[in-house]
This record gives C-alpha cells, sequence and structure tokens, in this order.
C-alpha cells in the first residue's frame, strides 16, 4: 500500500512539472517578439525589422520548444554604412524593403532563428534621393542630370538554411565578429522563388525603361566560410586554401534554374523584348582529383530564346 501511495505521489509530480514546463514553453508572446527584433535592430549589420505588435502571430513550430513568428506588413531596412568596415567605399544611405508577410522559426531554449519565408517583397530607390550629388548640373551645361529609379519586387521565396541566430545578442561585438559569425552560419542556403522583376526607370530627353521578370527560381550555395573571414578579418589566406585542399572541400558551389525570363528595353520610338525558357547555370571552385589545386568548373543549358525589336 505504502509503494502505491509513493507511485501515485509521483506520478503527480511527474504530471505537474510537464504541465508546468508545457506551460514555460508556451510564454513566448508578442512582446518577447518585439524585444528579439529589437535586439536584431542593434547588431553591427545595421538591420532593422519593425513591425506592429497587432502585425505578430505565433504558432507552434516542429517540437515543444520551437516557434514559427509570422510578421505582417513588416518594415525592414539596412543601411550601406557597414560597408565601411570593409573599406569599400560606398555612399551611405538606408534601403527601405516592404513586405507583406515574414515567416521565422525561433526556439528560445537554444536562442535559434531562422528565416523561413518572405512574400510581397518591394522596394522603390530613387538615386537622386539617395545620392544628393546627383541632383547636381553638369559643369558648363543648363542640363539637369536624368532621373533613375530603380524597382523590385517578390511574390514570394522560401529558404533553407538561412539563419539569423548571430544577430539575437551582439553585445559588446565589432562588426567583424559579428559579420564572421553570420557567414559561418550561413555557408548552405537553398532558395525557391517565384514572381521576382526588376528595373530601372530613366526619365529624361533620352529616357527610357529598363525590366526583367523572373517566372521561377531554385538556387543552392556552399562555400568555406574560413576564406570569408580572413577576407573580413584581413587575414593571410594561404593556410587556409591549404586546409581546403587537405579535407578536400570545395571554396564555392553554386547552382542556379530558371524556368524563364523576360526583358524588355524602351526608348523613344524604339521598344526590344526578349526572353528564354529552362535556364541554368553553375559554377564550382574545387580541390582537383590529386588535392595539389583547385579546380574551377562552370557550365550553362538553355532550351530556347526569343526577341522582337532587334534592328
Amino acid at each position: 500500500m505504502k509503494k502505491r501511495i509513493i507511485f501515485v505521489f509521483l506520478l503527480f509530480v511527474f504530471l505537474g512539472v510537464t504541465f508546468f514546463c508545457a506551460k514555460k514553453v508556451s510564454e513566448l508572446n508578442k512582446t518577447d517578439v518585439v524585444a528579439l527584433l529589437e535586439n536584431i535592430n542593434q547588431s553591427p549589420l545595421a538591420v532593422e525589422i519593425k513591425v506592429e505588435e497587432s502585425g505578430i502571430n505565433i504558432e507552434r513550430g516542429k517540437g515543444r520548444s520551437q516557434y514559427l513568428i509570422t510578421l505582417i506588413n513588416p518594415e525592414v531596412s539596412f543601411s550601406t554604412a557597414v560597408y565601411k568596415h570593409l573599406d569599400m567605399k560606398v555612399p551611405e544611405f538606408r534601403v527601405p524593403v516592404n513586405m507583406g508577410n515574414m515567416v521565422m522559426a525561433y526556439t528560445p531554449s537554444k536562442k535559434n532563428l531562422t528565416l523561413k519565408s518572405v512574400g510581397k517583397m518591394k522596394c522603390t530607390l530613387a538615386l537622386s534621393e539617395l545620392l544628393p550629388e546627383l541632383e547636381v548640373k553638369k559643369a558648363g551645361t543648363d542640363k539637369e542630370p536624368p532621373e533613375v529609379t530603380f524597382n523590385y519586387s517578390l511574390g514570394n521565396a522560401e529558404l533553407e538554411g538561412y539563419d539569423l541566430s548571430s544577430l539575437i545578442d551582439t553585445g559588446g561585438k565589432s562588426f567583424e565578429d559579428v559579420l564572421t559569425e553570420f557567414i559561418s552560419s550561413n555557408k548552405n542556403i537553398k532558395v525557391r522563388a517565384d514572381g521576382f522583376a526588376a528595373g530601372f526607370v530613366i526619365k529624361g530627353e533620352q529616357g527610357g525603361t529598363v525590366s526583367f521578370s523572373i517566372k521561377g527560381m531554385e538556387s543552392s550555395s556552399q562555400f568555406e566560410p574560413e576564406l570569408f573571414k580572413a577576407f573580413i578579418q584581413k587575414q593571410d589566406s594561404a593556410e587556409i586554401l591549404s586546409g581546403a585542399l587537405k579535407k578536400k572541400a570545395p571554396l564555392v558551389d553554386v547552382t542556379a534554374s530558371f524556368n524563364g525570363m523576360d526583358f524588355i528595353l524602351s526608348l523613344p520610338g524604339k521598344e526590344i523584348q526578349a526572353g528564354y525558357e529552362g535556364a541554368g547555370f553553375f559554377y564550382s571552385l574545387k580541390p582537383s582529383r590529386h588535392g595539389d589545386a583547385f579546380d574551377f568548373v562552370s557550365g550553362w543549358d538553355l532550351k530556347s530564346v526569343r526577341a522582337e525589336g532587334i534592328p
């Protein structure tokens, strides 16, 4: 009888602990998500993700500790100021990106955050607004420089291996350290995208438009992060290349396929349309069979091409 009482007591304790743990796991709320995004916004990579609490949806993901976080109409932007850390002379401006939705998988206990998909992405950049010096008239003339606007949009994209965990807690870390961690955790990425379109609109005496659209795309990329880390931290890459040869690891391996692409060039009194169906390409930089050098291999295929309006 005594053993039965102990057994029942331990059973209740076990059920109580299980319920308590389950309750603790389900505590992720919209306020936590806002705080998570604020941490990302403070990273040296100058990426900002903002959204109203009403635009945050939280669902269970794989396992009891993972969540799927959906952001509705988030405001996403990044600053080109980060390029100065790489000694690249790029004008500083913030690039805004409008999105219909963004889905992330988050495991709080492991501080693991991955980007799963994005949808209805749009961006419009007026170069004269981003680069005020373009507004200056040409010396000795009364002509205004042409107004150039860049547009791009994306219907939807699904991603595998796009890890944002390195941006969650970057307190005290340098730009180089955070970028190195980010690159190391994103060495294998797969993307499936549809509805991509981009183009330039040029207004002026000889203005026109250039646009292209991609019907569907799949790509995968793999690279050796140590080589990029050496570039970022300005280290000698000879030892890294030697190590890659020994372990027979590819430095770069990229493949991509497209269902089709349309291209339109519109000029005063003239329009050129072109496109292709079923295209793909690949390139890689891998150790040779003997392991004493790297071989560069590339290739492409194309099913059909069409063009109209070419003189």
